[in-house]
């Protein structure tokens, strides 16, 4: 995913993880953990805060 900045790259994340979890509960499945690893930087996306950290 490419972004302009930490904001739209929130609203991309909010979705990929909704589609993530839609496709979880079509399976019948649970998602139990997920983590968004920043390859250049080695950060992780924090959700809650809506950044990297």
């Amino acid at each position: 995913m490419t972004s302009e900045n930490d904001e739209q790259l929130k609203e991309q994340v909010e979705y990929l993880l909704s589609e993530i979890n839609m496709i979880a509960d079509v399976h019948n499945c649970m998602i139990i953990d997920c983590l968004l690893t920043n390859d250049q930087t080695g950060q992780g996306w924090d959700d809650c805060a809506g950044c990297w950290q």
